[in-house]
């Protein structure tokens, strides 16, 4: 299947290479971008990008068959890299595929989500794909810095953990997979949990320490009950206060 390719009328700054995989596609002087106006679809060989507010794009990008940044997650050919990463970008991108993408994928196409990488690579849940017309909409973009764009699959999956932490913590559980961004999904003890991020990973933390003599979870009883979901797994995790400091469960 084949999908249309609507090029904007930009400064001459710009040069299209449409020719091949693993190749530049626009070049773009870093000294001099692109100004991409609120709700124009900028189109370039299968990637739209329609900015919510005016999009400053300062990179080059390039069609490639192969990620840069290593993930385990099965992804499509077509991944589209920025030579360096963007400023802000909150609005929409949609990736329109043809049917040799699919070789090889062994889970639905409807799978199918927008996945981008900044520091780490992200699912965008709410991607959307349309089966018939070959594409995939992501519309839930806020203010994210791209360097890596490409569509992957995953099938969702819910696991549950049960551990212990010393009392008096404020560190819950490291959450560290090839994709890791994580949210707070549900429970409910959710209200008393924050994210940090760190490093390569995001730190699940209580917003208070969590004091074994003053229990502040729903039922008082020094188990608190919370989900996270990094778009493609959720956890399901329950965690009891020790009553002793310094004890090491689980994490």
């Amino acid at each position: 299947m084949k999908y249309k390719k609507l090029i904007n009328s930009i400064p001459l700054l710009i040069c299209f290479l449409f020719s091949t995989v693993n190749s530049q596609i626009i070049s773009i002087n870093s000294a001099t971008p692109v100004n991409i106006a609120t709700g124009t679809i900028f189109s370039v060989d299968g990637l739209d990008i329609t900015p919510y507010s005016n999009f400053i794009l300062n990179a080059s990008i390039s069609k490639n068959s192969a990620v840069s940044n290593a993930t385990t997650f099965l992804y499509l050919p077509r991944v589209y890299t920025f030579s360096q990463t963007t400023n802000s970008f909150s609005g929409t991108l949609k990736i329109n595929y043809i049917d040799t993408d699919l070789v090889g994928m062994n889970l639905p196409e409807s799978n199918l989500k927008v996945i981008y990488h900044t520091s780490n690579w992200t699912f965008d849940s709410s991607s959307t794909t349309d089966t018939n017309a070959n594409s995939t909409l992501s519309s839930s973009l806020s203010a994210i810095a791209l360097d890596e764009i490409t569509l992957a699959t995953c099938s969702p999956f819910t696991t549950s953990y049960t551990f212990k932490i010393s009392n008096q913590s404020t560190h819950v559980k490291y959450l560290s997979t090839s994709l890791s961004s994580w949210s707070l999904l549900s429970g409910v003890d959710v209200a008393d949990f924050s994210l940090n991020p760190s490093l390569n990973s995001q730190e699940l933390v209580f917003n208070n320490a969590a004091v074994f003599a003053s229990p502040h979870d729903s039922d008082l009883n020094n188990i608190y009950l919370v989900n996270v979901s990094n778009g493609c797994e959720i956890q399901n995790l329950s965690i009891q206060i020790s009553p002793f400091c310094g004890y090491f469960g689980q994490n």
